[in-house]
């Protein structure tokens, strides 16, 4: 059977929620005794959506200072769920309490999140590094296994669109990688020199921060250095009359 590809110009709507939960971080000593592993582990919970625009959060993902783990407690807070797992899968051996999906409803339809298995904290890193290299490269391969993103066609007031809905961070990741990549997005990196996170822009919007937080720091930089020099400029010179006068 053949797939269809079908030259329709539709809207795409994207949707990224944050189910809630909570992060905890611990910490094992190697059996060496050389070293201590960092492991963070989630307990999601049933309650409200939330939801969040996923460039910005990518921005936020990026701009963590590698190896800060602390850092990275905060954000996985803020995103909630992290990856899938498929559940037909063979478990991890430690996993000794229900595995069972947590179910949501939205606009109708009932989607599934399962649970999120302990991660190490190289991991985070080791896929941030890979995910930048997909973005400013055109040969990298998507660093995962690329989710099913759940999509489905919607009846709008502009009409109709096609609606995808993320509910874990790497799900968000890609989907909004992957609009970059369809919309021919350039990546960039941000021109606050102590920033320098990586960052997508259309053509018909330049750009050069990555968010209007840095834009708004450089502008903050520029004024105060431009009012520095102009102090400095000032000179004091004395009169006869042993009056000074203060002149640029």
């Amino acid at each position: 059977m053949m797939s269809q590809l079908i030259p329709v110009n539709l809207p795409v709507r994207l949707q990224c929620f944050r189910v809630p939960g909570k992060w905890v971080r611990e910490e094992f000593e190697a059996e060496d005794k050389t070293h201590t592993h960092t492991y963070f582990s989630a307990t999601l919970e049933e309650g409200k959506l939330t939801s969040y625009d996923p460039w910005a959060m990518r921005g936020e993902f990026f701009r963590i200072e590698r190896g800060n783990n602390t850092q990275l407690l905060t954000f996985l807070d803020s995103i909630g769920a992290w990856d899938s797992i498929d559940l037909k899968e063979p478990l991890q051996e430690t996993w000794d309490e229900d595995v069972s999906p947590i179910e949501f409803k939205v606009d109708g339809s009932i989607f599934a999140v399962s649970p999120q298995p302990d991660r190490l904290d190289l991991d985070f890193w080791e896929f941030r590094h890979r995910v930048q290299r997909f973005l400013v490269s055109k040969k990298e391969v998507w660093p995962h296994s690329s989710p099913d993103l759940r999509t489905r066609f919607a009846i709008t007031r502009q009409g109709p669109a096609l609606v995808i809905s993320t509910f874990t961070f790497v799900e968000a990741l890609l989907a909004s990688v992957m609009i970059d990549k369809a919309l021919g997005a350039k990546t960039l990196k941000c021109a606050r020199p102590d920033c320098g996170v990586l960052f997508t822009a259309s053509n018909r919007h330049k750009r050069r921060y990555c968010s209007w937080y840095c834009g708004h720091i450089e502008a903050v930089r520029r004024q105060r250095a431009t009012s520095g020099k102009q102090r400095t400029s000032e000179l004091v010179v004395p009169r006869k009359n042993n009056k000074s006068e203060r002149v640029r």
